[in-house]
């Protein structure tokens, strides 16, 4: 097993069964997925999340870590 392999099934394990913590904490997971190239898998869930699921987006405990832009 190399090193991607193991980056791919610690994302595909968080995604199955740590879903709730992902959803509250979205932006935070997302913002580190984005800086990692290798966290693509992380980085489309929480996209589709964003996308498809507004409101989870919105509940996330973490939504004030948002930068407002200028």
């Amino acid at each position: 097993m190399d090193f991607n392999e193991l980056i791919n099934d610690l994302q595909n394990h968080l995604i199955k069964t740590r879903k709730e913590w992902i959803q509250q904490n979205l932006i935070y997971v997302h913002k580190i997925s984005l800086k990692h190239q290798s966290f693509g898998l992380l980085q489309d869930y929480c996209d589709e999340i964003i996308y498809e699921h507004p409101k989870v987006f919105l509940k996330s405990d973490d939504i004030k870590l948002i930068e407002k832009s200028n």
